[in-house]
């Protein structure tokens, strides 16, 4: 709704209005393993899910702290907030998983994976907006009227959701979104 768009971030999934721009992220999913007592791995969802919220914080501040270099990508920058947090090591974890990568239970941990890095980070941005405000911009998007902008999630069917996806629609209509 901002006008036609211009460009895309350099890896080409964002779209960017004029003078956007979007601060990205990258958690190692390698990382995030735990040896069992068995010495097998498994994967540490309360470690993710924290890491996500900090990093989710993290980029929302650099869009503050950032110094821009024309002041047309400070104001639009700062009117849409963008951050585009994402993963890498899937295929190194599958493998200290022992989940082969082409494998039903490799896509489905996949699938789970991408919806918690979602949740989690929305949820932490509407934390944000409810303390810093939300991004200027929001009351012109489809927000405001509980609609997300999440491959997938119109989709599938919501049993098949891992997250109560309802109850963060209705904060996010309630107190805005920061991100």
């Amino acid at each position: 709704r901002g006008g036609p768009i211009r460009a895309t971030n350099p890896c080409g999934e964002q779209s960017l209005y004029p003078y956007e721009s979007c601060n990205l992220g990258s958690i190692n999913l390698a990382n995030l393993v735990k040896r069992k007592a068995d010495g097998e791995y498994e994967f540490d969802w309360q470690r993710y899910e924290e890491i996500i919220r900090k990093t989710t914080r993290f980029l929302d501040s650099v869009i503050d702290v950032n110094l821009y270099p024309v002041k047309e990508i400070d104001t639009a920058s700062k009117d849409s907030r963008r951050i585009g947090l994402g993963v890498m090591g899937v295929a190194d974890l599958l493998y200290k998983l022992r989940i082969p990568y082409n494998s039903k239970e490799g896509y489905e941990l996949q699938s789970k994976l991408a919806e918690a890095l979602s949740y989690y980070s929305m949820e932490e941005s509407v934390a944000l907006a409810k303390s810093r405000g939300e991004f200027p911009l929001c009351s012109k998007t489809e927000y405001p009227e509980g609609k997300i902008p999440i491959a997938g999630y119109y989709e599938k069917p919501k049993d098949a959701h891992s997250f109560d996806w309802d109850a963060l629609i209705e904060k996010i209509k309630r107190h805005g979104i920061r991100n």
